[in-house]
């Protein structure tokens, strides 16, 4: 320490004016680097983590039918669509008997679950999915419009679970099966994003217990 004209100075040693960044400046640089690394994190991991969430919320809606099936002692529909411009939904719909004895048709049907678009880059892979295993069942609900969007002919997968938890119509050493891949649908045709070997999420669905079972490579 020193007095300079009337003032107090504190003179840093050689020592300490090269000691390096204080415990503050550290601390900054952590929180700095954190913040970056939660905010680009789900760049990097791209489609391959859009890939799972979308199968999850799939399988865990799958799983949600079954439950309400049996909850509820009502058929309950897990329903896939597709619509004109290639985009690609899902819901879940209810089934009542009708209370004066007619015969039940489409309008029976009531949704459950409002229609969730996949996400950009994640499609329904309908090509490679067994289509014989998707059993087939009457009446199905009646779907021509998804928020606005026109359903493109075709496309409508059903799978309807009882309320004894099995799947209705299917045979019972066929399971169903979901699979979502990364890609797009353009003009009706499977556009894989890695032709070679394309990642996937299949959800197989056992037709006598109802219980979603997943497949990753």
């Amino acid at each position: 320490m020193a007095l300079y004209h009337g003032r107090i100075v504190w003179l840093r040693s050689k020592a300490n004016a090269t000691q390096g960044f204080s415990l503050i400046e550290l601390l900054v640089v952590i929180c700095i680097v954190t913040i970056m690394t939660v905010s680009f994190l789900p760049m990097f991991k791209g489609t391959n983590n859009r890939l799972a969430v979308e199968g999850n919320a799939i399988a865990d809606l799958a799983v949600l039918a079954q439950q309400n099936a049996f909850g509820k002692n009502s058929a309950t529909a897990l329903v896939l669509a597709q619509t004109t411009d290639g985009q690609q939904a899902f819901a879940l719909y209810q089934f009542a008997l009708p209370n004066d004895g007619t015969a039940p048709t489409s309008a029976n049907w009531t949704q459950l679950t409002p229609w969730k678009f996949l996400a950009t880059g994640i499609a329904f892979d309908f090509n490679s999915s067994n289509s014989a295993s998707w059993p087939t069942v009457s009446p199905l609900p009646s779907i021509a419009k998804i928020a606005g969007k026109s359903v493109q002919p075709g496309t409508i997968k059903t799978l309807v679970f009882l309320p004894n938890s099995q799947l209705a119509g299917a045979l019972s050493n066929t399971f169903p099966n979901i699979k979502l891949v990364e890609g797009t649908v353009n003009n009706g045709q499977m556009v894989y994003l890695n032709q070679g070997t394309p990642n996937y999420y299949n959800i197989l669905i056992n037709p006598s217990t109802g219980r979603a079972i997943v497949e990753r490579p």
